[in-house]
């Protein structure tokens, strides 16, 4: 269906291998015309448009070979088909066929070439009265969504809705003002806004998994888990590889100590996404409270290794690398003194030692890492006179 490339791309996204995201592609558009109008309007949309193009060309060409025999100069002919040429060979690569000055541009020189033909069709008037109409409302609806634009980048989602009814974002923004209000202020108005405008969304955009998303976020603020987790799974279903909806239901279902559930959301999404650091570190917290304490090094020291590799990545110039590679959700001295906690409960004292120091360097006045470093020194003074 028409516009649905961007929602519907997630279900054949395929891994960029040797990058640092792999499924880091977030297109909108397929950046080739025959692709996109196949994607949109099937097989028969796209033949159609090819044998158009092919009746054009063919006309023209033969245009130009009728201005040679007669000796005439072919020069607007030629003009029309080095200008249309450019316009379809671009398509390969660009959209330009969806602004509306090149389509227009390009269907008044289908216009010309066709005219030539010598060829006329009789219209009644019922039959120009209703193609005149079609025009104006095609017209029209194009006005109308671009007007709808224009509101929705100014912020004014209601009048935004209101010009383009089959719009699912303004009711996503609105649901998404509606749910931080309800956040900061707690009132019981704001809540029910909100639900209500994620459910309007939903039902005009029913394959946008990051509807759904919004919506599993926002249920688990309010401490609704069932709903929170639903949300997440459908989110999924239409968006399997997407690893922070992944790690998003893993932290709904840490919150409700699932752990073997939230292990599992945090380990997909490593897999779909290897530099994935928080959720390296979620792992690893797991994983340590259940007595795993190899496994528990082994994803700590993951996020520690990627760290380093920081400096020689060439760039992170996408907000979904930098989500990737985000180190907000814990400081460099905490997870050495998390390592260090790991290796003192296997016994490992020279290695918690190490990691203890590593954390007192960063932060050499935190009290609490200097106590562990008297705690693992004095146990391994009495190991070692053991």
């Amino acid at each position: 269906g028409l516009g649905t490339y961007a929602t519907i791309f997630y279900r054949y996204n395929f891994p960029m291998e040797n990058e640092i995201a792999r499924y880091g592609k977030l297109p909108g558009f397929a950046l080739n015309e025959y692709l996109q109008l196949a994607t949109e309007l099937g097989l028969p949309g796209l033949l159609i448009f090819l044998w158009l193009t092919f009746v054009f060309f063919k006309q023209t060409i033969k245009l130009i070979k009728e201005f040679f025999s007669t000796g005439e100069n072919p020069w607007w002919v030629a003009g029309i088909f080095f200008a249309s040429l450019s316009i379809i060979l671009q398509s390969l690569v660009d959209f330009n066929l969806h602004l509306p000055l090149i389509a227009l541009t390009f269907i008044f020189f289908l216009g010309i070439i066709i005219s030539q033909t010598g060829r006329s069709i009789s219209l009644g008037r019922k039959r120009l009265f209703f193609i005149l109409l079609l025009v104006f409302f095609l017209f029209c609806g194009n006005l109308l969504k671009f007007i709808s634009e224009s509101y929705l980048k100014s912020g004014n989602w209601v009048k935004a809705s209101w010009f383009n009814p089959l719009d699912s974002r303004p009711h996503q923004y609105q649901a998404d003002s509606y749910a931080t209000k309800y956040i900061s202020e707690a009132k019981e108005k704001w809540k029910d806004l909100a639900l209500k405008e994620f459910q309007r969304a939903i039902t005009l955009d029913p394959e946008n998994p990051f509807l759904f998303r919004s919506a599993g976020s926002f249920y688990a603020c309010l401490g609704e888990k069932k709903s929170a987790i639903n949300q997440y799974r459908k989110a999924i279903s239409k968006n399997s590889t997407n690893a922070f909806f992944h790690f998003e239901l893993g932290k709904v279902y840490l919150n409700e100590k699932m752990w073997n559930m939230a292990l599992k959301s945090f380990q997909e999404a490593t897999t779909l996404e290897p530099y994935f650091l928080e959720a390296y570190y979620y792992q690893g917290l797991i994983l340590e409270r259940e007595g795993q304490l190899n496994q528990a090094i082994e994803n700590y020291s993951r996020v520690l290794e990627i760290k380093e590799k920081l400096q020689s990545f060439a760039t992170v110039d996408t907000g979904y690398k930098k989500k990737l590679l985000s180190f907000e959700f814990c400081n460099l001295a905490a997870l050495y003194n998390q390592l260090a906690g790991v290796y003192f409960r296997k016994g490992l004292y020279p290695q918690a030692l190490f990691y203890t120091g590593q954390a007192l360097k960063l932060e050499p006045e935190n009290k609490i890492f200097q106590q562990n470093l008297q705690l693992i020194t004095e146990k391994s003074k009495k190991i070692k006179k053991k």
